[in-house]
This record gives structure tokens, sequence and C-alpha cells, in this order.
């Protein structure tokens, strides 16, 4: 599974580091996400992440 999670960082202008201290995980994990090198996500993280970027979860994944 992909995520879009670079796609709406970048369009709220925030760093890897700010979007990791908003959703509470570590900057690297970000790098992860956003680089394809995470499988499973934790639904937690998710709605973290969708909430710190206002989207909703569905806008985060991306079904190739």
């Amino acid at each position: 599974m992909k995520y879009n999670i670079r796609k709406y960082r970048e369009a709220l202008n925030l760093t890897q580091q700010e979007l990791a201290e908003k959703a509470g995980c570590s900057r690297q994990y970000i790098n992860m996400l956003e680089n394809d090198e995470v499988r499973n996500i934790s639904t937690k993280l998710l709605c973290a992440l969708a909430t710190a970027l206002n989207v909703k979860v569905d806008d985060l994944l991306f079904f190739a």
C-alpha cells in the first residue's frame, strides 16, 4: 500500500519533523511512509496523520 502523505504534507508546507510532531511519531517513520518502506500502518497513526494534515483517512490511501 502506498500513502499520499508527502503530497498533503508539502501542500501545507510542513517538514517531515513538523508532521511527525503533530502525529506523534518520528521523522524517520514519516520518511519511511513517504518512501513506501512501510507495509502496515496502525489505524491510530493513520488517523493521527489525517488529522494533522486536515484530510480524511481515505485521502491518504493510494491504490495502484
